[in-house]
């Protein structure tokens, strides 16, 4: 085991056996930027109920009563693991809401509403709205969520929500190195050409835990 030589150590000791945890292992990936990737559970605002909070953060630290979790409650009982819909899969929470089938309209619909509601709070800010241009890239499109525009500024976004076993940060380069190309910014000229050029072009991509 690990000697204990002072506070910090309990902490760092209870940190590391969280990370190492089947629920906790995901956490760990926050720890890079932990005052955006954990904000919500200090800000969420005064229309999120008592009881969303609770849902939320139970969806975070993956203590629903999914089939894997509660046949962990069960040792030598074998008690089904395995998905319904898909039954070489075990029905955990990241393959229920990341992957299956069977919910696969209820994460466009919880993309969709992510993608009104940033729309709705940058229209609010008196910014134009696109969504979903479709950007010519030699013989293809790339097809950012939305373009805002506010003079000569420009933000392009892409929100993706990922399970908590991805590396946010990753998934920010991944995502900007994709519309950070010159297409991109042609099409951002063209869209400015009643404003008089093109001023700072923001690329910037709404990385949502899964929660």
């Amino acid at each position: 085991g690990k000697e204990i030589f002072s506070k910090e150590d309990i902490q760092s000791a209870w940190k590391s056996a969280l990370y190492e945890s089947v629920d906790g292992k995901g956490l760990g990936h926050h720890t890079d930027d932990p005052e955006n990737k954990s904000a919500w559970v200090t800000n969420l605002g005064p229309t999120v109920t008592s009881s969303e909070f609770i849902s939320a953060v139970n969806v975070r630290c993956q203590t629903l009563p999914t089939k894997s979790r509660v046949a962990r409650t069960k040792p030598g009982q074998n008690p089904e693991r395995r998905c319904r819909e898909c039954p070489d899969k075990e029905s955990n929470l990241a393959h229920m809401l990341q992957t299956c089938p069977r919910t696969h309209g209820m994460r466009v619909e919880r993309h969709n509403d992510l993608v009104d509601g940033l729309r709705r709070g940058l229209e609010r800010k008196g910014y134009q709205v696109k969504l979903e241009p479709h950007v010519k890239q030699g013989n293809t499109f790339l097809k950012p969520d939305m373009v805002a525009q506010k003079g000569k500024s420009f933000v392009i976004l892409d929100p993706t929500i990922v399970a908590d076993n991805a590396s946010f940060s990753e998934r920010h380069t991944q995502k900007e190195e994709r519309y950070n190309v010159d297409c991109v910014r042609q099409f951002c000229e063209s869209e400015a050409d009643n404003t008089g050029g093109v001023g700072p072009i923001k690329f910037s991509v709404e990385e949502i835990g899964r929660a």
